[in-house]
């Protein structure tokens, strides 16, 4: 395995700092959960994504890390770029390394992102949208084909646990 690239390390690191001191309600799309005008937030979210289309970020871990940021950015490129990122991260991290679990929850989640920025229903059941009250709710549909099974092996629960998990936490 290639070695991790250690200015990202040091981005995530400095990204991870900044998300625990911003207020995010002023920064956060609540239809959408990304970022709308957090300029620190931008540009790293800009900076990682020209590491991955420089192709920079061939260490498994590397590209976990950087899907964490990406993750949160506002254009439905950086959902796609870090749904591609964790798919590869998933794929070669193996089965008992430490980060599997959040890597693979990871890609679920931004492939429903993904799908959602697209108008398209849901596979995982992962994203949530504020309804017309101001609560929170699963962005709807969702794929029935998807199974519980599925949803366990990434680290997702039962859409009955979500929706247990999301009236206890803002009811």
């Amino acid at each position: 395995m290639k070695d991790v690239n250690s200015r990202l390390e040091i981005i995530l690191s400095a990204y991870n700092s900044h998300r625990k001191v911003v207020d995010y309600s002023a920064h956060i799309d609540q239809v959408t959960k990304t970022q709308t005008n957090c300029q620190e937030c931008k540009r790293v979210s800009g900076e990682v994504m020209k590491m991955y289309a420089d192709n920079e970020l061939t260490n498994p871990l590397d590209a976990f890390h950087a899907a964490i940021i990406l993750h949160h950015g506002i254009e439905n490129e950086y959902a796609v770029a870090a749904n591609d990122l964790c798919k590869y991260a998933v794929a070669r991290l193996g089965d008992n390394h430490k980060d599997i679990r959040s890597a693979r929850w990871l890609y679920a989640a931004s492939y429903d992102r993904m799908l959602v920025h697209d108008g398209k229903l849901q596979k995982f059941g992962t994203q949530f949208v504020k309804n017309k009250d101001g609560k929170f709710e699963l962005a709807t549909p969702i794929d029935s084909a998807t199974t519980d099974e599925e949803r366990a092996w990434y680290g997702i629960p039962a859409i009955e646990e979500t929706l247990k998990r999301l009236s206890e936490s803002y009811s």
